[in-house]
């Protein structure tokens, strides 16, 4: 289950859907998804594994797409070394 977020416009900040076209969630979120810590995900980011927007408050935020992508080619990465 995804929960989705909205990111308030301020100064520049990405607004939700109806400018970009895209949902948001947080690294927390989609490190529950993928069963691994945030700070994997912003290992991951860092290697640019996950498209992620950073903010001006020192965090990321991940558009639902790129994160439900990322999360079945994980599983799939996952069922494959098994």
């Amino acid at each position: 289950m995804w929960v989705i977020i909205f990111i308030r416009r301020k100064k520049g900040v990405l607004d939700n859907e109806t400018e970009f076209g895209k949902y948001f969630l947080t690294t927390t979120r989609v490190g529950r998804r993928c069963s691994v810590s945030r700070f994997t995900v912003l290992k991951w980011i860092k290697q640019g594994r996950i498209e992620a927007v950073k903010l001006p408050e020192r965090s990321y935020r991940i558009p639902a797409s790129e994160a439900e992508f990322f999360a079945k080619t994980l599983s799939q990465e996952r069922s494959n070394d098994e």
